[in-house]
């Protein structure tokens, strides 16, 4: 059996930048510690990646996925991360087509 080949729709239908974002996440810890501890704990990096699909001075939105209607349109989107704005350390925007 030979299986159909589908048309693919290019990426460039998604109307956003593909990015990878360094932020800062919280740190927490509910035991007991010395305070000289806590004046030497940092704050984990984290690296998110995604289509920006908005970003403002509260917050960045990103998704990672999407699926397609059987117009080729935008039908919905999928794995959403949103970053307050102000943890956000560095945007690379990401060249993919």
């Amino acid at each position: 059996m030979v299986k159909k080949k589908r048309n693919l729709p290019k990426l460039s239908i998604f109307p956003h930048e593909f990015v990878i974002i360094y932020w800062v996440d919280i740190e927490s810890d509910s035991g007991w510690r010395q305070l000289e501890d806590v004046y030497k704990d940092v704050l984990p990096i984290c690296v998110s990646s995604g289509w920006l699909v908005k970003a403002d001075d509260e917050v960045t939105r990103l998704v990672s996925d999407f699926n397609l209607d059987s117009d080729g349109k935008i039908a919905e989107v999928g794995s959403t991360t949103i970053i307050p704005t102000c943890v956000i350390r560095e945007i690379i925007k990401v060249n993919i087509l």
